[in-house]
């Protein structure tokens, strides 16, 4: 039958190295935080901190090895993973690659006696950009594509209603077709859902452009603090998001 690829977009903190200076190392923050709350915090490659990331300005950035490491180091190196779960509410600095892997892992335990043809894939948007999710879309050729990334609580996304789908975003437009397929499947299983209608960045216009005439659906799952160290998310909507792609996927 037709291939579906769900497409999971995480989006890690990672410091990539550069030249020696008075300093230390220069640096590149890839990744969507950005901002002095990253500032002084300490780097790790795999679970061996290697120094502190220091900064003279938000665009000026440097690494301060620790004595031990007289070399530089050309991993990426990261920030310390924390994460934790209080009250109704789930905190964390990559909060997104976790929540790719839980929905990835709870969708095939549900669906592992289904006949669909399913194609996960988690998209690391900080190391490998666009042309990371362009190769991945041409290399699963799926006949649907549902795209899941994390949204800010602000312009038109609010924190308590549930997963939101895109009607527009920049230049991408929702067929009417789908839409109506869409909205019919949702009142059909009284799922809560909000929509999502402006301007994020280019992804969905590239899928697509990409996807050759194939449909692209995206879901935003609400959050807060997004551009930060430490982001938030309701676990109603990581459970509503949940909920929603298992039934959509089965509808298909």
């Amino acid at each position: 039958g037709e291939k579906i690829q769900i497409i999971f977009r995480a989006s890690p903190v990672g410091v990539l190295p550069g030249n020696q200076t008075d300093d230390g190392y220069t640096a590149a923050i890839l990744g969507d935080a950005r901002g002095n709350h990253l500032a002084n915090s300490i780097l790790y490659t795999k679970d061996i901190p290697v120094g502190i990331l220091r900064t003279k300005e938000e665009t000026d950035w440097y690494i301060e090895l620790f004595e031990e490491y007289n070399e530089k180091r050309i991993d990426i190196l990261t920030i310390k993973n924390e994460q934790i779960c209080k009250g109704e509410k789930l905190y964390g600095c990559d909060i997104s690659s976790s929540l790719s892997l839980f929905f990835a892992n709870l969708i095939t335990k549900e669906l592992q006696n289904s006949d669909k043809c399913i194609d996960f894939t988690v998209w690391n948007s900080s190391s490998s950009g666009e042309n990371g999710i362009v190769s991945a879309l041409q290399y699963a050729n799926a006949d649907k594509i549902i795209y899941l990334s994390l949204k800010n609580v602000e312009n038109g996304v609010s924190a308590k209603q549930g997963p939101a789908l895109v009607l527009k975003d920049g230049n991408y437009v929702l067929d009417l077709d789908a839409k109506k397929r869409f909205f019919g499947f949702v009142s059909s299983q009284e799922i809560e859902l909000q929509s999502f209608v402006g301007k994020t960045d280019r992804i969905l216009e590239i899928l697509d452009v990409h996807a050759m005439g194939h449909s692209v659906l995206g879901i935003y799952l609400p959050v807060e603090y997004e551009k930060t160290k430490m982001k938030e998310v309701l676990f109603s909507n990581v459970e509503k998001t949940r909920n929603l792609l298992l039934k959509y996927i089965q509808s298909l």
